[in-house]
């Protein structure tokens, strides 16, 4: 069973269901925009603020018709790699790895391209990188280049990679039945997880019917958000969080009202943990964040809930999508840790002439060691009433 995050896409202001597929590693989760609306900031939620008059601004560094970028993600600010897919006719015609080395974008040649369609990237350094397969099955293998040299991992039966923390320590989530099929109130948990020591794989039941997303800050500290009382047809969940013993993994009481999406994890330490999840006792927060004591709401001034999406920016805080600003562009709000602050809309380079429409979706990745933030997504210009071709468009605020 393939796993998404589910997003939202953006025709001019107004927002559209869309599909994302999702990646984890270290808690790098994509960040696709939606429109918020209503709720009621309280005193720790003051409407975030906007950024200083000649602060940063978004620089267009890679454009490309017919293709789709999935996902950016960096490990400091002259390594980032992008995935994506190059669009056909008929639907996808092959997969597109690209190489950021601090001054360009370059596209990077791997095994079996046309075939080998990328939904996520785990990358631990500029010469050692992972890929995992969208594939309407489920995937059997992984691409791993290592100083210049690509090889293969095969999966467990079943499985996808939730969270690649080195070259020995992967995890991946086996579906068993699939949702709805095995309710946890009747004790059977359809979902094992196993951890790849670099030779072997062991395996790990874990409490719930379905996972979808994981974080770790150490290899000792791995966390995941499952479904434990799903609806019985997939389409909302009641999350749950499990935490990594060392051993076996133990069931977190963090369980809110039912959600279209099992929530995004960011985690810095034991006592320093993210989720995007709103409780039935705030359920107006944007998250809920752990201080290794007790769970505490964050709130996003004009929110009626969760925030969809959120990511890390490596700093303890947070990047989560921010209602309108000008009602035309894609506009996202960074989280201090103390304070909401609003970065510059970024509107496609396409359609800045008055009138122009366009369509697309625009997710944001932040840079390790660095204050920079990249934005990618693919935008089509509307003429009459067609849309087309896209543009594969990643751009740096900086």
């Amino acid at each position: 069973m393939n796993r998404f995050w589910r997003g939202w896409s953006a025709t001019g202001a107004l927002p559209a269901f869309a599909v994302f597929p999702v990646f984890a590693v270290f808690a790098v989760f994509a960040l696709a925009l939606f429109a918020v609306a209503g709720g009621v900031p309280t005193a720790a939620s003051a409407d975030a603020v906007p950024a200083a008059a000649g602060a940063r601004t978004w620089q267009v560094v890679y454009q490309r018709t017919s293709v789709q970028i999935e996902s950016v993600a960096a490990t400091g600010p002259d390594d980032a790699w992008a995935i994506g897919l190059i669009e056909g006719q008929q639907g996808p015609t092959g997969g597109l790895l690209l190489h950021w080395n601090g001054r360009r974008w370059g596209q990077v040649r791997y095994p079996d391209s046309d075939r080998f369609l990328p939904m996520a990237i785990y990358p631990i350094s500029a010469s050692d990188i992972w890929l995992a397969q969208y594939d309407n099955s489920a995937p059997t293998s992984m691409l791993h280049l290592k100083n210049g040299k690509w090889s293969t991992l095969t999966l467990p039966v079943n499985s996808n990679p939730i969270l690649v923390l080195g070259d020995r320590d992967i995890w991946v989530a086996q579906q068993g039945d699939g949702f709805g099929a095995c309710p946890v109130s009747a004790g059977q948990y359809c979902v094992t997880t196993a951890r790849w020591n670099g030779s072997t794989w062991s395996d790990y039941r874990l409490g719930a019917s379905g996972l979808l997303t994981a974080a770790a800050s150490s290899p000792s500290d791995i966390w995941v958000a499952g479904d434990i009382d799903n609806n019985g047809n997939g389409t909302t969940f009641r999350a749950a969080l499990f935490r990594w013993s060392g051993s076996s993994w133990r069931h977190v009481a963090l369980t809110g009202t039912r959600m279209t999406w099992t929530p995004p994890i960011v985690a810095y330490s034991p006592d320093d943990l993210y989720v995007d999840e709103a409780t039935t006792a705030h359920p107006r927060a944007c998250a809920m964040h752990w201080n290794g004591h007790s769970w505490d709401p964050v709130y996003l001034a004009h929110s009626s809930g969760a925030c969809g999406q959120f990511t890390t920016d490596y700093r303890r805080g947070l990047w989560v999508n921010a209602p309108p600003i000008d009602g035309y562009g894609f506009n996202f709000a960074h989280w201090t840790g103390t304070r909401f602050v609003l970065a510059p809309s970024f509107v496609p380079t396409s359609s800045s002439s008055p009138g122009a429409g366009w369509s697309g979706s625009a997710s944001v990745s932040a840079v390790p060691r660095s204050s920079n933030v990249w934005l990618f997504g693919s935008f089509c210009v509307i003429r009459v009433s067609t849309c087309g071709p896209y543009k594969g468009t990643i751009a740096i605020l900086r």
